[in-house]
């Protein structure tokens, strides 16, 4: 297992494929510290991805930012 924050190439039959960003994040589904790795991006971020994945169990750290108008305010009446 790579230390966080290491970008490793991986190679198959000698032919470098992908660029892989690992890092050690506390995985929830697994409860300890596992390696979490990029997905691939459907938004086109490369590198610069905020998306993560736990290599054990698959479960996701997803990062997003909203934009102002796309926020909903909802209000709660207490009982």
């Amino acid at each position: 297992m790579a230390p966080s924050g290491i970008v490793e190439t991986v190679v198959v039959e000698q032919e470098e494929v992908a660029q892989v960003l690992v890092e050690l994040r506390w995985c929830a589904s697994c409860a300890d510290e596992r390696a979490f790795e990029m997905p691939p991006c459907e938004d086109d971020h490369g590198l610069d991805c905020l998306d993560l994945a736990c290599v054990e169990c698959g479960h996701a750290i997803v990062v997003g930012f909203l934009r102002a108008d796309e926020v909903v305010v909802v209000e709660f009446a207490a009982a």
